[in-house]
């Protein structure tokens, strides 16, 4: 387990400010976003503000803005150090 230096809250305020800096360095308005990906104005006002928007919504703004990539490596299994470390294929879990 990882040291994690940042809290749930202060990572999703992070993301909506670095959003809100894409949007401005595309030099987009809300309205204009919202043309772009079909996110009403006011979820996108949300987000900024307070970090909180569904995720299909973040993924329709993230495409808009060019980021949608970003979100291919979320969950991606780790390469093996070594094949020792060679995961194991699981179709559930056991706890």
């Amino acid at each position: 387990m990882s040291i994690i230096l940042i809290t749930p809250h202060q990572l999703k305020m992070q993301i909506a400010e670095q959003a809100k800096q894409r949007r401005l360095e595309k030099n987009l308005s809300r309205l204009t976003l919202y043309k772009k990906s079909g996110v009403p104005t006011s979820t996108i006002k949300h987000f900024e503000t307070t970090g909180n928007i569904n995720l299909e919504a973040l993924l329709m703004l993230a495409m808009a803005l060019d980021c949608l990539s970003d979100f291919a490596s979320l969950f991606a299994q780790k390469a093996p150090i070594s094949l020792y470390n060679l995961p194991k294929q699981r179709k559930r879990g056991r706890q």
